[in-house]
């Protein structure tokens, strides 16, 4: 008989070992060990207490994995993983799982993002009440694929909270990507600031072990002079894994693709963000 629960008060070795069995055959590979496990948690604001197992007398067989934050001003659940061990997939334990964090938090919004080759999650989502209000594009590249000349001073700096973000960018960063989910994990991100004399024109920060790149931009009036490609290639040569990767770009905002597409980066899989108000 399956059980649901809070994930409250239980360990992380627990959840950690359910989510890779979980997800050991999916689309894209997720097998972190418990370290990087730790900060992919906290970097999106996990929360134990609206989080969901499903559990077969004592074993973690499905779980929804929330985070809960503030995201474009309203109180939002964040769906960081939903996965269900393959031995007892197609029981309608993810239907159950859905309703069962239902009554767990008060929030405005629930939030989530998947793949859109899987079609199956796809339906389900939306059965739940869930709607598509952007499509993702994730992007890697190579980082000796990038040439450029040094057109203006590029260095690093200890953090971007200095740096006036929203005057940069052009559309709000994917939940993992957005300011308070680099802050909770702000020590494992290099960051670099673009400068024409003393002022910031262009930011960025990678993470060194994976290539990750959360945040990124060029002040409008400076973009289109080499300037994004100059700090692009700094960024990629901090990348341990000589790889540059980008997460969850809108892929409505045509100027960053362009620019990702110039420097020879290449859309890898496909989200869709989905949204259900509650």
């Amino acid at each position: 008989m399956i059980t649901l629960k809070s994930l409250s008060g239980f360990s992380l070795e627990t959840i950690h070992d359910a989510f890779v069995k979980a997800f050991s055959d999916y689309a894209v590979p997720m097998n972190p060990d418990i370290h990087a496990f730790k900060a992919m948690l906290l970097r999106r604001g996990f929360d134990k207490h609206v989080s969901v197992g499903a559990f077969a007398d004592d074993l973690l067989v499905g779980f929804i994995l929330n985070g809960s934050r503030l995201w474009t001003g309203k109180s939002t659940i964040y769906d960081l993983g939903t996965g269900v061990l393959p031995s007892y997939r197609r029981q309608g334990l993810t239907t159950r799982m859905f309703s069962f964090a239902l009554t767990l938090f008060n929030h405005d919004q629930y939030l989530l993002e998947v793949l859109q080759s899987n079609t199956s999650a796809i339906a389900l989502y939306e059965k739940q009440g869930f709607k598509v209000v952007r499509n993702f594009d994730c992007y890697q590249g190579k980082q000796d694929q990038i040439r450029c000349q040094d057109i203006v001073e590029v260095k690093r700096v200890e953090s971007l909270n200095a740096v006036p973000l929203g005057m940069f960018t052009d559309c709000n960063y994917a939940w993992q990507n957005a300011t308070d989910s680099v802050n909770a994990v702000v020590d494992i991100f290099h960051y670099y600031c673009a400068y024409d004399g003393s002022h910031v024109i262009g930011y960025g920060c990678v993470d060194p072990i994976t290539g990750d790149v959360p945040q990124f931009a060029v002040s409008k009036e400076y973009r289109r002079r080499g300037i994004g490609t100059q700090l692009l290639k700094k960024l990629g040569a901090v990348s341990q894994t000589g790889v540059v990767k980008f997460i969850n770009v809108d892929e409505s905002v045509d100027s960053m693709r362009r620019f990702l597409d110039a420097n020879g980066m290449h859309v890898f899989v496909k989200q869709f963000e989905m949204i259900r108000v509650l």
